[in-house]
């Protein structure tokens, strides 16, 4: 088989490489087999982008980057408004599955929204200025506080996401279900707190909780919780967000009674809207958990809270203290996002 001149194996890397034609072409452009042009594009496929096959994109990088910049600024909150906003620019309308695969292939992912509190600039920098004032806190610090609050459990379902697996994705196993009842299947509402040394006493409130019921827990069973942790006055730091029944006068004067003040050093400053600096939450997210594991639902509102009370005494002091242990880390996140909501 005679050689291929020079000449015309530089002419077809230019063809390829220039004018990307196909082998075919170039041998018919050359007067050469079709098997020369293919060991000729071989040779050369270091500097010869090689079509892969399949319909050409319609959108562009170009194009793509501008649809990022729609959502990234927010003038369109989705792809559909993407799309919308990019067909006005193109020449030929695209589809929203099309802008969809373009924003994957330069690395945009979509996920579902996690819900937190909205946030207003006045409550971002409460947060603010309260991640700079404890920041130097060390774990010895954060091993004093008591943290507390109230949550809510129901007796049919939780509030929250539930997941399953399963091998069989075309049926409707029992498993696969989180039941509801059309009316409601009643729930039960706690106080409780914990610390470094484990959980507190929980109590069930009703649903008119008010400034005197909470001074009557504080009183029994927040005391209560601290004699059995060996925690004397001056010697623990008390925690408590600022709902309106717990900054009322009532409790105010209680507090300042058994030396439970800003001024003393005893008493956190807790700004509104933050639960993702309030460990507890993970707590009551451990309790859903265990109470989730339960293979029937409790049936009558006495019986869920007989199994809350049993599987929140349960939970290990280790849990405990890793909680704890997250408060730097959490500062640090707030810190960060100058106030804004963070993953916790």
């Amino acid at each position: 088989m005679p050689r291929i001149p020079t000449k015309i194996r530089k002419e077809a890397t230019r063809l390829f490489v220039e004018e990307h034609l196909s082998t075919r072409q170039v041998a018919n452009r050359l007067n050469i087999s079709q098997k020369s042009a293919a060991n000729i594009l071989q040779a050369n496929k270091e500097n010869v982008n090689i079509n892969q096959g399949g319909r050409p994109r319609k959108l562009t990088v170009r194009d793509a980057e501008m649809a990022r910049l729609f959502l990234k600024r927010r003038e369109a909150r989705s792809a559909p408004k993407a799309t919308k906003l990019l067909n006005e620019r193109l020449a030929e309308p695209v589809s929203v599955q099309t802008v969809r695969r373009a924003l994957r292939d330069i690395g945009m992912y979509c996920g579902k929204k996690v819900k937190r509190p909205a946030l207003k600039m006045k409550q971002k920098e409460a947060r603010r200025r309260f991640t700079i004032k404890y920041r130097e806190w060390t774990l010895e610090d954060w091993k004093r506080v008591v943290f507390s609050d109230e949550s809510k459990f129901n007796r049919i379902c939780s509030d929250g996401m539930q997941y399953f697996w399963d091998d069989r994705p075309e049926s409707l196993s029992p498993r696969k279900v989180a039941g509801t009842v059309k009316f409601g299947g009643g729930n039960v509402k706690v106080w409780s707190c914990f610390s470094w040394y484990g959980p507190g006493y929980i109590v069930m409130v009703d649903d008119t909780m008010d400034a005197e019921l909470y001074k009557k827990i504080l009183q029994e069973d927040l005391q209560a919780s601290l004699n059995e942790w060996g925690m004397r006055p001056g010697r623990f730091v008390f925690q408590h967000d600022n709902d309106s029944k717990h900054t009322a006068k009532l409790v105010k004067d209680y507090l300042r009674s058994i030396h439970l003040t800003e001024e003393e050093g005893t008493l956190l400053t807790w700004p509104a809207q933050s639960p993702d600096l309030n460990p507890i939450e993970h707590m009551w997210s451990e309790l859903e958990r265990r109470l989730a594991a339960y293979p029937e639902y409790p049936k009558s509102c006495d019986e869920l809270w007989e199994r809350i009370s049993k599987e929140w005494y349960e939970i290990p002091p280790k849990f405990c203290q890793m909680l704890i242990t997250s408060m730097h880390s959490r500062l640090a996140a707030v810190h960060r996002a100058k106030g804004g909501s963070t993953k916790y």
